[in-house]
């Protein structure tokens, strides 16, 4: 099982499980370590997170 947050390797018994009920995602599952992990960044910052300055 991969964790969605850091994306490493993790045992079952170290998974916290998250269900989606948003209108974005609905009955999407994440799997997320239960101690707080790194986030990854292999993925490129979500708009707005960064707008160029004018």
């Amino acid at each position: 099982m991969i964790c969605d947050r850091c994306d490493q390797l993790m045992r079952p018994a170290e998974a916290e499980t998250i269900e989606i009920d948003a209108a974005t995602g609905p009955g999407a599952t994440v799997y997320i370590h239960r101690e707080l992990c790194t986030k990854s960044r292999s993925h490129p910052p979500s708009y707005p997170e960064r707008r160029p300055a004018y």
